[in-house]
Parts: C-alpha cells; sequence; structure tokens
C-alpha cells in the first residue's frame, strides 16, 4: 500500500458520491448502477482514493463489502460533510426565494405614516420568516446610514443623496388641507390655496422636515399667498395641533389615515395643487439577496395607489 498523499485533489465531488454510493449498497454493481458509471470507472475511483489514503478501506466477502475501521471514519466524515453541505443549499435556496434573512430599513417620520407603513406590515404577514430592521431616522440621518451602509435601504422623501444609491420615486400623493370639523372652511367640499390666506396655517420645521417646509412654502410663494405660520412641526404631530386648533395644515393624503374621526380633510383645486413623493433609496449594487423581492413587492403595492 502506498504512503499518505496530503494532496486533497483525488477526493473530488465525484470521488465522495463514489462513497457515499458504496456504503448504501455495499455492491459494486449496485452502486455503478446508482451512480450511472461502469462498473470498472468506479472501481477505478475507489482504488484512486485508497492509494491517496495508503490505507484500506474495503474488504470483500462472498456477497457484500465491510468497512474497515479507516473506511468507517473516512465515511463518518463524509456524511457529515454531505449533511451540512445539504443545509448549505437548503439555507442558500431560501435566502435566494427571499423567504428568510433580514432587512435593514431607514424611514423618516412622515413616510413612517404614510401607506409605507401597511405595505411592511403586509410584507411581514407574507413573508414571516424575513425580519425587518426598522429604523425611524431623520433626513439627515437616513443620508449617513445610506453613506456608512447602516441600512440595507430607506425610505424618505426627495433630496437625499449618497453616491452609489439610486433613487426611484415610488408614489405621488395630493397634499390635504388638514383642519377641525368646526372649521368654518369645512363648508367647502374642495379648497385653493387662496383660501388659506387670511387664516392661520402650521408650518414644517426646515431642520426635521425640510421636504415639506420648502414644498409648502414654495408652493405658496408660487400662487402669491401670504399666510401667517403659527407653528412649525413635522409628521405626525401637525396633526394632533390641528386637533388642538392651532391652525391649520398642509399634509401628504396618506398621513389621514386614522384621522379621519378627529379631522376634516379638503383636496386642493386649481393651478396650484401640491403633491408629495415618496422616494426608495437603494444601493446601486446590493449585497443582500433578500433585498429584491423586498423592492418588487413594495412596487407593486405602491403601484396600486390611485
Amino acid at each position: 500500500m502506498s504512503t499518505f498523499d496530503p494532496n486533497p485533489v483525488f477526493f473530488d465531488a465525484r470521488a465522495v458520491e463514489a462513497y457515499r454510493a458504496l456504503a448504501e449498497e455495499s455492491s459494486f454493481a449496485r452502486a455503478a448502477v446508482t451512480l450511472g458509471m461502469s462498473q470498472s470507472e468506479l472501481l477505478h475511483t475507489y482504488n484512486r482514493i485508497e492509494r491517496a489514503l495508503g490505507v484500506e478501506l474495503l474488504v470483500s466477502n462472498a456477497n457484500s463489502l465491510e468497512w474497515t475501521p479507516a473506511g468507517r471514519l473516512i465515511l463518518a466524515h463524509i456524511q457529515s460533510l454531505h449533511e451540512d453541505w445539504k443545509q448549505t443549499v437548503r439555507k442558500l435556496r431560501q435566502c435566494l426565494n427571499e423567504r428568510t434573512g433580514s432587512i435593514s430599513i431607514g424611514i423618516t417620520p412622515s413616510v413612517a405614516c404614510s401607506y409605507i407603513k401597511n405595505m411592511l406590515l403586509e410584507y411581514r404577514r407574507e413573508f414571516p420568516g424575513v425580519a425587518l430592521e426598522i429604523q425611524q431616522l431623520s433626513p439627515l440621518q437616513v443620508r449617513n446610514a445610506l453613506d456608512t451602509r447602516l441600512v440595507d435601504l430607506a425610505f424618505a422623501r426627495p433630496g437625499v443623496f449618497v453616491d452609489g444609491v439610486r433613487a426611484a420615486t415610488l408614489c405621488e400623493e395630493p397634499m390635504l388641507v388638514a383642519m377641525r370639523k368646526d372649521h368654518p372652511l369645512t363648508s367647502k367640499s374642495v379648497l385653493s390655496l387662496a383660501d388659506l390666506e387670511h387664516d392661520r396655517l402650521i408650518g414644517y420645521s426646515a431642520a426635521s422636515s425640510p421636504y415639506f417646509e420648502n414644498l409648502v412654502t414654495s408652493a405658496l410663494s408660487a400662487a402669491h399667498i401670504i399666510v401667517k405660520f403659527d407653528r412649525k412641526s413635522t409628521l405626525p404631530a401637525l396633526l394632533g395641533l390641528v386637533e388642538e386648533g392651532i391652525g391649520l395644515g398642509l399634509v401628504p393624503k396618506s398621513a389621514t389615515q386614522g384621522w379621519g374621526q378627529r379631522l376634516q380633510f379638503r383636496r386642493l383645486t386649481g393651478p396650484n395643487k401640491i403633491f408629495a413623493e415618496t422616494v426608495l433609496f437603494e444601493y446601486e449594487t446590493r449585497a443582500n439577496p433578500a433585498v429584491c423581492s423586498f423592492i418588487e413587492f413594495i412596487k407593486a403595492r405602491c403601484s396600486r395607489i390611485g
């Protein structure tokens, strides 16, 4: 018998399958049929393994094969590797099918109270094996999280710019006028920006909600409307201020969910209607395989928004 050859090349995938087939069939003839190879080819493969290891692995009896202690040791190791490989393949397939894994998501407060909130709940119900790790972040924190890859993707409003990150508008929704039920403007079914000129308005904080602050002030300026901002706030806190009677608010339609029993909302009409965008920020190169179907899921749901 030759001495041990430390070169592992002789034990390739074909050799492993041959070894396992011999263990299961206890016969060169039956194992060859199982493997779809000739008996001489199988015998050649087995002899190659035995020569390389430098030990006898099998002894042949009248009707069967028996493993030597060395053969049983090799077989136990091969069986363990086979089970590890099957488990690895199973996990990989699950991951590629996006049924398991985790996705880290950054989301700004205004998007967290939008249609996206319900979509995330729906995704969790449909894919319980995928953990969604959601972090509510300011626009600046979203940019920093994307820049340092602390999140796999983010939902925010326009205005976040990071190298290697692409932005895609998921949906546009109208801005509505929010008011208390006892406000005189509830007598109108639709409003124009001019209707707000002599009323108190709750504005958006330039520091916390720069997108909405710019959206609202730009629309009012374009319509040559001068209003008094009694307070500056963010969503969803702004709606609470409206309920307290501090003033009117301009809010995206999706933010009105859950407020219908307490407040009234009116659409804007005319040339100065305002629309808010929800944007998905994702890396140009996706490192997380679960992200792909998640994004497809969200985009499909957003396409249904009227």
